[in-house]
């Protein structure tokens, strides 16, 4: 039996070592799952990540919706950009 090698208080067998950080280890580096939307929480790991979750519940609202309005704006654009597209394609 060995304690566990990102230090997460655990005693298991050598042999199951790295299924157990790579999988259900607490102490497992981790990413917020609203990275993509810009939450970069530093130093995240497995077993904090559902009071993150809950902490930064706001934050990541706000990303929300930022992405939303920033793609809502995109769409915009890409309507105007085919409206006059097509008023050109009608003009020639």
């Amino acid at each position: 039996m060995v304690r566990c090698a990102l230090g997460c208080k655990e005693s298991l067998p050598r042999r199951d070592m790295e299924a157990h950080v790579a999988g259900p280890c607490a102490m497992r580096p981790a990413e917020c799952p609203f990275r993509a939307l810009g939450c970069l929480a530093p130093g995240l790991v497995q077993g904090e990540v559902a009071s993150h979750l809950e902490e930064a519940r706001d934050a990541h609202l706000q990303l929300a919706m930022a992405r939303l309005l920033q793609q809502d704006q995109e769409l915009s654009e890409l309507r105007q950009a085919m409206t006059e597209m097509r008023a050109a394609a009608e003009t020639t």
